[in-house]
């Protein structure tokens, strides 16, 4: 049986639905439905969502905050959990108070570059809740942007220099991208329900900023509600760069003449539902199951190991409680007490279903956070934190050496270090630099040995900062 996904997007004024029917070759459009209201009334009332398989989701450009970061891990995961303290510094809110996913992006010579999307909690939560009152959960929560991410690998698998921009009639929003690392830069513009030359001039100011840095689209595909009451000529000529309507995936199929004249109107439903069909460097941004929300939960890590933390504290309290009234034949008092732990132990984790030992459980479960939370530095005191100090380690590397690190080791008050440069001399410069940083006690080369090839030097540090061990 065909995998079906439904993608829906929901702004102010209208709710969107696409539902994807995939099959061995093509996928299928057999549903675009399009939903309008008031002001005053509910864009869903009445609505019944169409059967799948998967529902995904996503939230605005005036929602989220997407950031590049570069991290000093070429490793995949350690990238990925880095990322969000790494862009917490240019984020309006702190962690804390934010949903947090992360995608791996490429490969740099000093790390990885890592695409974060961050929002407020209570966004993502609304936004949950009010599809699973009307039967459509979802499964999945992203950006409006990072679906036109989605739907740009499905068109040039290959990549490309180019600027995919949604129009609609209040807010447009757009997604650049490069060739080599695929997203760039996220662009929030006017809408044009009014004139559309301030949308136009909004566009020609990005571009003009971004071609003073050295990037210049290919070309601008437009699409959205909008797309299509466009002078595309006009606005080519007016931004000095080619722009055209946004193509449909040559693996998408459509069953419905009325569906391919809308084309591209529903471009953002039909790429969220396309992030299930396996599409090679699509969005895997999920603010449900963010690396910084535990599966199941809506809090950060910091915030749900402090709550588990207390709940902890109360079971144990309870559980001693229940040993006395048991010798003391309170029956009922106990059933009461049992009672009172169950509803604790649901509400710090609401995931788990399957409830045994809600004591043994939960510790498991505060130890499990306690590693995760150790895996990603001191988040409660930032100042003194080994990410932060390698963080330091990575910007005192001379950039006319080439150094990559492979592995790290952090303790308190010290930091072993394995990476590869292209000679001694160089892991000589490295250490001299390092040496200079008042916070660094010492920095020692524990081995240094030949790689497989001549220009390849392995290396292994071991830097002791101030307040660590001696």
């Amino acid at each position: 049986m065909p995998k079906t996904s439904v993608g829906i997007r929901i702004n102010s004024s209208r709710a969107t639905v696409v539902r994807l029917k995939g099959g061995f070759r093509s996928t299928v459009v057999d549903v675009v439905d399009t939903l309008t209201a008031s002001p005053t009334e509910d864009l869903l009332e009445g609505w019944t969502p169409p059967a799948c398989d998967t529902i995904v989701t996503s939230l605005g450009a005036d929602a989220i905050f997407l950031r590049v970061v570069e991290v000093p891990f070429s490793d995949k995961r350690r990238a990925i959990q880095t990322a969000p303290l790494e862009a917490e510094d240019t984020l309006p809110l702190t962690l804390e108070n934010l949903l947090t996913a992360s995608q791996y992006l490429a490969k740099t010579p000093k790390g990885a570059k890592v695409l974060v999307a961050a929002t407020r909690d209570d966004k993502v939560a609304a936004l949950k809740d009010r599809l699973t009152l009307k039967g459509a959960a979802p499964a999945i929560i992203e950006s409006d942007p990072t679906a036109l991410m989605t739907l740009h690998a499905s068109l040039f698998p290959e990549g490309g220099n180019h600027l995919l921009i949604e129009v609609d009639e209040e807010l447009s929003q757009g997604l650049a991208l490069t060739k080599e690392e695929g997203f760039k830069e996220q662009l929030v513009l006017p809408g044009v329900k009014e004139d559309p030359s301030e949308f136009i001039g909004e566009l020609s100011r990005a571009l003009t900023l971004w071609a003073s840095s050295g990037f210049m689209p290919e070309e601008i595909f437009l699409c959205g509600p909008g797309s299509l009451s466009l002078d595309i000529n006009s606005i080519s000529n007016d931004v000095e760069c080619a722009v055209s309507l946004l193509p449909l995936p040559s693996n998408v199929e459509i069953d419905r003449a009325e569906f391919r004249s809308g084309w591209p109107t529903w471009s953002i439903p039909l790429g969220l539902a396309l992030r299930e069909t396996g599409i090679k460097h699509a969005s895997h941004i999920n603010l449900l199951t963010g690396d910084m929300a535990p599966a199941g939960s809506a809090m950060p890590i910091k915030r749900n190991l402090i709550t588990a933390g207390v709940y902890a504290a109360i079971l144990a309290i309870l559980w001693g409680a229940t040993v006395w009234m048991e010798t003391s034949a309170k029956e009922s008092e106990l059933n009461i007490l049992r009672g009172r732990v169950k509803s604790a132990f649901v509400e710090a984790l609401p995931e788990v279903t399957n409830i045994v030992d809600e004591v043994n459980q939960l510790s498991t479960r505060v130890k499990e956070l306690e590693e995760r939370a150790t895996a990603l530095g001191s988040i409660l005191d930032r100042e003194l934190s080994p990410l932060s100090l390698l963080k330091e380690l990575s910007d005192r590397i001379p950039q006319d050496i080439k150094v990559e690190l492979r592995d790290f080791q952090a303790e308190p008050g010290r930091l072993r270090l394995e990476g590869s440069t292209d000679s001694f001399d160089s892991i000589d410069k490295v250490k001299a630099q390092l040496e200079g940083y008042e916070r660094f006690a010492s920095v020692a080369v524990t081995d240094a040995k030949a790689g497989v090839t001549a220009d390849v030097v392995i290396f292994k540090m071991t830097i002791l900062y101030e307040g660590g061990a001696k």
